[in-house]
């Protein structure tokens, strides 16, 4: 799902603070040898640092 607060006008960085997630992900996936999905949150910032919209996305992790 996603909320747009505000139009975006200017550069977007896209942050998370899901990074214990992501490693999670990644140590998982190499101990199973396989591709871990996880859901993670993100914020996209503008240059004002303004949250301009919130946002779920699934990230695929594999380790080779």
């Amino acid at each position: 799902s996603a909320e747009f607060i505000k139009r975006a006008e200017s550069d977007i960085i896209f942050k998370t603070e899901d990074g214990a997630l992501i490693k999670q992900a990644v140590d998982e996936s190499i101990t199973q040898e396989k591709r871990i999905n996880q859901k993670i949150s993100i914020n996209a910032i503008n240059s004002q640092n303004e949250i301009v919209a919130t946002f779920q996305m699934t990230s695929s992790i594999k380790v080779l």
